[in-house]
This record gives structure tokens, sequence and C-alpha cells, in this order.
């Protein structure tokens, strides 16, 4: 069972293995302010509302958010680059042309293709200590 530490306002400031200290508290890990703390502001992340911190089922439902937005993540990225290559096949087929996109848009797409041909001609000069 781990062992809480509080602040002087009463809210859980550490968790620990084992009782540090005369103010530690044994608490079981599924108690609602336990998970509160652990989960920091996971609530305004995504939390459905009404969802109770200490029940199995909303346990699953947090435990999932940050792999949803994961693969959120990665899916974005992939769009991103559907359309930039879509872009690509409607400007060379003449559907649309360059100009009538926004210029932020063209700028954004030029760096990107940018950095791709830099990438993909290997002129990108890496550094040890570079991290791709």
């Amino acid at each position: 069972m781990p062992y809480i530490r509080r602040d002087e306002a009463g809210k859980i400031c550490g968790l620990d293995d084992s009782p540090q200290g005369a103010g530690a508290e044994e608490v079981s890990l599924t108690d609602a302010e336990v998970m509160a703390f652990l989960l920091g502001n996971e609530r305004a992340r995504g939390l459905p509302a009404g969802c109770d911190l200490h029940l199995p089922q909303c346990m699953d439902v947090v435990l999932g958010l940050q792999q949803h937005r994961d693969l959120m993540e990665q899916a974005d990225l992939a769009l991103i680059r559907v359309l930039e290559d879509l872009i690509d096949v409607l400007v060379n087929k003449g559907l649309v042309t360059f100009t009538d996109l926004p210029h932020a848009a063209q700028q954004k797409l030029l760096q990107r293709q940018q950095l791709r041909d830099e990438v993909h001609h290997g002129s990108l000069v890496v550094d040890d200590g570079d991290v791709l």
C-alpha cells in the first residue's frame, strides 16, 4: 500500500512506497483522491463528466486517453502528407494553381517540400548530437 504526504492545505503533495515522517497516511491506489493526484488534470483533458476516478471502467477510459491522443496525432501527421500529395496532384493537373492558395499555405507547403527534399537528397548536415 502506498503512503501519501499532504501539504499545509491538506492536499496530497507526494506518494511514497513507505511511510516518510509522522504525517504519512496509508491509502489505497484506487482511492479517488489518490487517483486525482496521480492523474493530474486528466479531467480537463477529456475525462467524461460524471466519471468517478475510483471506478474501474473510468480508469480504462483515463488510461486509454493518452493512447488515443497518440493515435490521433499519428493519423493527423499521415493526413498532412496525403493533403500535400493531393495539392501536388491538383497543381500538376492544372486544376488549381499554386497562387490560388493563401500566402500562408504557400509558405508552409514550400517549407515542407524543402525539408522533404533535404531529407530525401541527404543534404542535411547532422552532427553526432543531433536527433532526427
